[in-house]
């Protein structure tokens, strides 16, 4: 049942202008009622009132995002010749709406069962072909560059239990996904529902209730291909991990 304004809407307010503010970004009504931080659902009417009797963060300008998003664009045109790529959602600051200019493309990468590790590398050896920047694991931020910082293959789309915090949560209502066959963020958020404990309204505000669509397993080659990759990848990386997951079918590479 939805909620009308009240000292509880009040702080949740106050709490998700304090979050804004943390990542320099800014809220107009529609933001703050997306974003709202509450484990309650209120309606955007209650949320525009209260909304209304205070100043909203106007944060960065959105120019920066519009660039960024167009790069991103251009950068999903160059791989989605790619099959087994599911989902490619633009995630981070830019989703947000309020990234810095120097900021870099956050992306999130959803792949068949079974082909994670060969997608990734077709991924990067088409970014080299076509000149475009793609930030290295353990390397600093570079303006512009394509940072691919979560993989995920569709039959593992639940956040892991130590990722499952305030900044997942938001990171995953404000997923923009550029390409999505078989609505893949309808599926990432049928199983991640514990982000409703953080933004419930917003939550509630992207679920669709509508039947998603499977796709078709990966060939025995590519599966063999795969696993070799996924190896090669866990040699490489001893010794290397600290807040990072990789495992066969999730690649998290920063430390939310």
């Amino acid at each position: 049942m939805m909620e009308n304004t009240n000292p509880s809407l009040q702080k949740a307010v106050e709490k998700t202008i304090r979050y804004a503010r943390k990542f320099g970004g800014g809220l107009d009504r529609d933001e703050l009622w997306t974003r709202l931080i509450s484990n309650r659902a209120y309606s955007k009417e209650a949320v525009y009132k209260e909304a209304d009797k205070i100043k909203l963060p106007t944060g960065r300008s959105k120019q920066f995002a519009k660039e960024k998003v167009r790069k991103a664009k251009d950068f999903v045109e160059k791989t989605r010749w790619m099959g087994q790529i599911l989902m490619i959602g633009i995630s981070g600051s830019v989703a947000a709406g309020y990234p810095s200019q120097n900021d870099d493309i956050d992306l999130v990468m959803v792949t068949k069962k079974d082909s994670l590790w060969l997608t990734r590398l077709m991924v990067w050896l088409t970014a080299k072909a076509v000149g475009k920047k793609i930030r290295r694991y353990g390397k600093k931020e570079e303006k512009d560059a394509i940072c691919l910082n979560m993989w995920l293959e569709e039959d593992c789309l639940e956040i892991p239990k130590g990722r499952r915090n305030l900044r997942s949560a938001v990171d995953l209502i404000l997923l923009r996904p550029i390409l999505d066959r078989g609505e893949i963020k309808q599926k990432m958020l049928e199983q991640n529902k514990w982000a409703k404990k953080y933004v419930a309204t917003g939550f509630g505000k992207e679920v669709k209730n509508r039947p998603t669509k499977g796709a078709k397993d990966t060939k025995p080659v590519g599966r063999l291909i795969n696993e070799i990759l996924y190896r090669v990848e866990k040699w490489y990386m001893r010794g290397k991990i600290t807040s990072e997951r990789v495992n066969k079918k999730q690649a998290m590479f920063h430390g939310r």
